[in-house]
């Protein structure tokens, strides 16, 4: 201090993330229902929420308060994906020491009720949940065998535990199972969550600032450069398909230099 030393990600030598796209096929049953939302829904902004809610598997549900005017939500149905099943699967390759796995995961949703039935699958996995989105930040533990997690650790689990265990920097192991669960578009700039050499898009957000943002938290000068970095996406509804296309020309646009840009008028 005061001194600051600014590089770029060109000058660090950082291996390229991969891009991987889960296809997962829909039943039959759960496109009737998309194309019944399809067809009810006036709005194209109010159907398409509808349809990525149902690909993550569940719906948010409504009723009308006379006070406000307005509908408000009450609550969500859970309705079920496959989507769960990859997400378990997942966690189960990733939970050791591999050449994939190491036993940290970052995982993102783009709604709370998607954010909460992952959280949920990871504490039955016997995972330690760093969740981070519109509430805040909290942590949520597995039981074991009947202990709490901090008993059997011997420490109390808060954020900047998991926060140092998430930074392979300064990752000790000492939490076995680490997740950060998290809406892209939560958490702000500056985390570094480089422990994980996989982040899963259960769902995105619409923000392709916030896509960028969210994969640049794993992809440092601190990664496993030998692991590299995989994202994945977990596509079911065609609806899926299209958020991420969307994302991606959004993320080319906002990745154009200053340098670039100079370079054109030179």
């Amino acid at each position: 201090k005061p001194i600051v030393f600014i590089f770029l990600k060109s000058e660090m030598n950082l291996p390229p993330m991969e891009y991987e796209i889960v296809k997962i096929e829909p039943s039959k049953e759960l496109l009737r229902t998309a194309k019944l939302i399809t067809k009810n829904e006036i709005h194209v902004l109010s159907a398409l929420q509808k349809l990525r809610q149902l690909s993550d598997g569940f719906l948010y549900e409504y009723e009308y308060d006379e006070s406000k005017n307005a509908k408000v939500r009450t609550g969500l149905e859970f309705v079920g994906s496959p989507k769960i099943d990859q997400l378990n699967l997942d966690l189960e390759e990733y939970s050791e020491a591999s050449d994939f796995g190491c036993g940290r995961i970052i995982i993102y949703a783009g709604y709370k009720g998607s954010v909460d039935i992952i959280t949920a699958q990871c504490i039955n996995q016997d995972w330690v949940v760093l969740q981070i989105d519109a509430r805040g930040w909290q942590i949520f533990t597995p039981t074991i065998k009947g202990q709490t997690y901090s008993t059997i650790i011997g420490q109390k689990v808060d954020v900047d535990l998991c926060l140092n265990e998430m930074d392979r920097s300064t990752n000790t192991g000492l939490i076995d199972k680490l997740a950060v669960v998290a809406n892209p578009e939560a958490g702000g700039e500056g985390n570094e969550f480089s422990a994980s050499p996989v982040i899963i898009y259960y769902s995105n957000s619409n923000s392709g600032a916030a896509r960028m943002q969210s994969e640049a938290r794993a992809h440092s000068n601190n990664m496993d450069k030998k692991k590299g970095l995989l994202v994945k996406d977990y596509c079911h509804l065609p609806s899926d398909y299209k958020i991420r296309e969307n994302l991606m020309k959004k993320m080319d646009l906002q990745a154009i230099t200053m340098g670039e840009i100079k370079n054109l008028i030179n």
